[in-house]
């Protein structure tokens, strides 16, 4: 999945965890890299590709520690 980076949130409880939300333009995909609270250059506005499978979370997909590259805004 290809798209905009709209927030990040870092968790310590109840597990370390980042919370990486992103748009592809047609809906939101979390992912979730657990163990990690810093992914260095992760941003709001910046663009990524994320590859995994989504599984179901409570607020719509979740990648679990996805694969991913930042892209250019073009």
């Amino acid at each position: 999945m290809a798209g905009e980076i709209r927030a990040v949130t870092s968790f310590e409880r109840p597990y370390q965890r980042t919370e990486v939300e992103l748009d592809d333009g047609t809906g939101l995909v979390v992912l979730r890299f657990v163990g990690r609270t810093h992914i260095p250059g992760v941003a709001p506005g910046r663009r990524m590709v994320a590859e995994g499978t989504p599984g179901a979370g409570p607020d719509g997909p979740v990648m679990l520690n996805p694969l991913y590259c930042f892209t250019s805004s073009e």
